[in-house]
């Protein structure tokens, strides 16, 4: 009796254990992914200097210019209305006085930050998918952290712009989503949190509209399904009208920063991010040839997708159609159906948002236009979650079905791929985080695109093989010829998922790694060494009266700038980047006759990429003071 409670002491003992070591192992796991994710964050911020991804990142900091009390609309004008949401968090910085190298290096390490955080929610909601009973907790941390290695996020952080953002938002209302899906008695601060962070992501970026939606539907789903009554059916009424309500002021705030920041700006180039632009195309759709070229657009996107993720974006969205299909009943939809809803109809929303946005004629079309993620990408993490645990927890004869649907699909967008790209006039790269080096100095687009179809179709195979294997086990015949087949099946079938998850995260590290690291190296110096370099020549101007006109109660100087529009350069990519460097410089866009009737003046610079030969001429009293890169400083 004594040796049988001996042996159940020791047994209780040995479980306690077992949980202490396998939370010490998960925590560990934990914090070498915080500390990964930080370190691939940081790796190229040597190299990092100011904004050089013009339009997007000058608006942006543009916005932000403006709160803190800049005149940027000169140059505003000149650019795409960009929203705003991403700009508040830009402002303190200007108030502080950061400097222009200083500011964009911290809005990388507020990237990393938000990455950091997009892991944890990740992790958050993986145990709450997954549950303890059904997976390793160490297994699941390491799975995340492959998640949170997908090239797009890798690539994002080394931009300051609004993708590290976007993912952390949309994560979090994941979560929010599950904890109220989850409660018998939904907290009315979790309803009204995830109305907020819903409009706060689309007016972080209008395109994320998507998931504003997607947020409303549900919500609208939850507040007819027969669980919300009484005062909980009005808490998701009052959430749908804080939407509402949010939803219009963010609108009328966008409309003031458009009126009063872009006021004179060309209408092509406010449309381009306007209401009235995406309109046009809408209508378009009612048309066969619009039609016809939005199926291209959206087979693009829906490649794009499969290739980046191995073919596992779409098995999610297999799996809810086959829910609706068999027509479950909404009362017995679980926390984990209502999140797989919500997550594939904000990401197939978000699809669909850039196929409209990217749908036009097939002429003079850019790699970018055809492939194109990055507006479902900031989206993709749960999707990349679900996927996972339909592999390691699904049923057999399902994931088949997935499996063989998402190759059917992806060769038949694939097919009309090719098509687009043989039209493709532009080989521009930058946004295809997922698939740049499949078509990086490439003379074959079919070629490109038929070897990244053979990687994808090759990486998926093995990965969901590796899996099949360790849920099937080994064939029992094979083994017997094994000395030790007891101690094999022990180490393959407990470490091969690991080995599958190993591959993916390491391809997806290493090829995010090098797409980022090209982007920042290879692209950012030469813009900055040439705008620095007519930033210290301003700042180093002799004379009495331009040292009198320098400087003000921000610190920066006033130095007039008298910019000659060159046709080459509608984008004043230079002069943006050199008020970033200093906000307070005062800026005049001019034509060459404006030029010529400038007064001779100690307090005012001159500069021109335009022809130097006929500036002289027209400027005959301009003396000719610094070039650099094309720039040229004059004083009249």
């Amino acid at each position: 009796m004594d040796s049988i409670q001996n042996d159940i002491k020791n047994d209780i003992k040995n479980d306690i254990k077992k949980d202490i070591q396998k939370k010490t192992h998960e925590k560990i796991i934990l914090a070498m992914g915080i500390g990964l994710i930080i370190m691939v964050g940081l790796i190229n911020i040597g190299n990092q200097y100011f904004l050089t991804a013009i339009d997007d990142e000058f608006a942006y900091w543009g916005n932000a210019a403006q709160l803190a009390g800049y005149d940027v609309t000169v140059l505003l004008r000149t650019s795409s209305f960009y929203s705003y949401g991403y700009s508040f968090l830009l402002v303190p910085f200007f108030l502080l006085g950061f400097s222009a190298v200083a500011m964009y290096r911290a809005l990388i390490i507020l990237n990393i930050f938000l990455m950091v955080l997009s892991f944890l929610f990740c992790v958050w909601t993986a145990k709450k998918i997954f549950g303890n009973d059904k997976m390793d907790s160490r297994l699941l941390v390491f799975l995340c952290l492959v998640i949170s290695l997908y090239p797009y996020h890798i690539y994002q952080m080394q931009v300051a712009w609004t993708e590290s953002l976007l993912c952390f938002l949309f994560w979090a209302i994941t979560a929010l989503i599950y904890r109220i899906t989850s409660a018998e008695k939904p907290a009315f601060f979790d309803l009204f949190l995830v109305s907020l962070l819903s409009v706060y992501i689309y007016a972080v970026h209008n395109r994320a509209i998507g998931i504003t939606m997607a947020v409303f539907m549900l919500l609208l789903f939850l507040y007819y399904n027969s669980f919300a009554q009484g005062k909980l059916k009005h808490r998701f009424l009052l959430s749908l009208f804080f939407i509402v309500v949010l939803f219009f002021i963010a609108s009328l705030f966008r409309q003031y920063t458009i009126e009063n920041w872009y006021q004179g700006a060309e209408n092509t180039i406010l449309r381009l991010n306007d209401y009235s632009g995406q309109t046009k195309k809408l209508t378009g759709l009612l048309t066969v040839e619009g039609l016809r070229n939005f199926f291209l657009s959206l087979s693009g996107k829906i490649f794009y997708q499969l290739a980046a993720t191995f073919l596992l974006a779409l098995f999610p969205v297999f799996a809810i159609i086959s829910i609706i299909w068999k027509q479950k009943p909404l009362k017995r939809w679980g926390a984990n159906d209502w999140l797989l809803f919500f997550c594939t109809s904000a990401y197939l929303s978000q699809i669909l948002i850039t196929a409209i946005y990217k749908t036009g004629h097939l002429r003079n079309l850019r790699i970018a236009d055809v492939l194109y993620g990055r507006y479902p990408e900031f989206a993709l993490g749960p999707i990349l979650l679900f996927a996972f645990s339909l592999i390691l927890c699904g049923k057999i004869r399902q994931i088949k079905k997935m499996a063989a649907a998402s190759v059917i699909v992806f060769l038949g967008c694939a097919v009309l791929v090719a098509y687009q790209l043989s039209n493709v006039g532009i080989l521009y790269l930058n946004p295809l985080s997922g698939v740049r080096y499949f078509f990086h100095n490439q003379d074959s687009m079919l070629l490109a695109t038929a070897n990244m179809v053979l990687v994808s179709l090759a990486g998926f195979t093995l990965f969901v093989t590796l899996i099949m294997i360790s849920r099937l086990g080994l064939n029992k015949k094979w083994l017997d010829k094994i000395d030790n087949p007891a101690f094999f099946t022990k180490i393959a079938l407990k470490r091969i998922k690991l080995i599958a998850f190993f591959f993916i995260g390491f391809y997806w590290l290493g090829y995010g790694h090098n797409v980022a690291a090209d982007y920042v190296v290879n692209y950012k110096g030469y813009d900055y060494d040439c705008v620095k370099s007519i930033n210290e020549a301003l700042e180093n101007l002799d004379g009495e009266s331009m040292s009198e006109s320098m400087g003000d109660s921000m610190g920066d100087s006033l130095t007039e700038i008298f910019y000659i529009k060159n046709p080459a350069d509608n984008a004043f990519r230079h002069l943006k980047m050199l008020k970033s460097l200093e906000p307070g410089r005062t800026i005049h866009l001019i034509s060459l006759e404006e030029a010529a009737d400038i007064e001779p003046s100690g307090k005012y610079v001159l500069m021109s990429d335009a022809n130097l030969d006929l500036v002289r001429e027209i400027t005959k009293q301009a003396d000719l003071l610094h070039l650099s890169n094309g720039l040229a400083i004059y004083l009249p």
